[in-house]
């Protein structure tokens, strides 16, 4: 099923919203999608959901939760990809939804280290990365190679969707950046569009694409390095990178790296 605890009804909207969208179809890998072989059948469910989410919005939540209204349009839309795609594949789209740890103490670690490696590798000339070098020897051009390659693939995508942003967009996906901006209208017609689901889309490949590439780097270390290497950065964090240390340090323990 869906979890809505905590930000979970606000993070599955954006999710159906943007799984809604045409544009994001050349990304599903990016932000490792399992199910791409049912996504024209998902990608209607996902519109179905949004429209019927802005008919309703201001009845979706009751004291901060999922209000009666919220959880008979999750659990219709959880009947419909039952039927459509079966209960198995459903189950797999909830699963994958619901470990997308966005918004999350996690996530806010995984992205401050992301930044101090990037500024602490990149450049082989520089006193960090000889400190780097003194503690990991030839590993740490090892650690380099994977941040650059990761570094490389990001820039990559954000440039092709700051370019999708200036295309012509299909009559639905044109909708969804309308509802996207509606703020209290119920008219989108000719609402100004000023924000865009993109940058929701854009979080969620930067936030799968730093996973793997951690993933890459402790499986290319030992459990000592990996933590040394975490230590090394919290060093000039005083404790931010702490909020979810334990979490970091447990990192893909199931073995996946991509």
């Amino acid at each position: 099923m869906f979890d809505l605890n905590d930000n979970g009804l606000y993070k599955w909207h954006h999710l159906f919203l943007m799984l809604s969208l045409e544009l994001i179809s050349p990304f599903l890998e990016d932000i490792d999608f399992p199910l791409e072989q049912h996504i024209t059948t998902i990608r209607q469910a996902s519109r179905t959901f949004v429209q019927r989410f802005f008919e309703v919005e201001l009845d979706i939540f009751y004291m901060g939760k999922a209000s009666n209204v919220g959880t008979r349009l999750f659990n219709d839309t959880y009947e419909e990809l039952s039927k459509n795609i079966g209960q198995d594949a459903t189950e797999i789209l909830c699963n994958w939804g619901n470990q997308l740890r966005m918004d999350t103490a996690f996530e806010e670690s995984l992205l401050v280290l992301w930044d101090n490696l990037l500024t602490k590798v990149t450049d082989i000339e520089s006193e960090e990365f000889q400190q780097l070098s003194t503690i990991f020897d030839h590993k740490a051009f090892v650690i380099a190679s994977i941040i650059m390659r990761f570094k490389t693939e990001l820039k990559g995508i954000w440039d092709t969707l700051d370019f999708l942003e200036q295309t012509p967009k299909g009559e639905w996906d044109l909708r969804a950046y309308q509802i996207y901006n509606q703020g209290d209208r119920r008219d989108v017609s000719d609402v100004k569009i000023t924000r865009s689901p993109l940058t929701y889309f854009e979080g969620i490949v930067t936030y799968v694409k730093i996973r793997r590439a951690i993933c890459k780097i402790r499986s290319s270390l030992s459990v000592s390095e990996y933590e040394n290497l975490l230590m090394w950065v919290a060093s000039s964090l005083n404790h931010k990178l702490e909020v979810a240390s334990e979490s970091i340090f447990d990192l893909c323990l199931d073995g996946s790296s991509s």
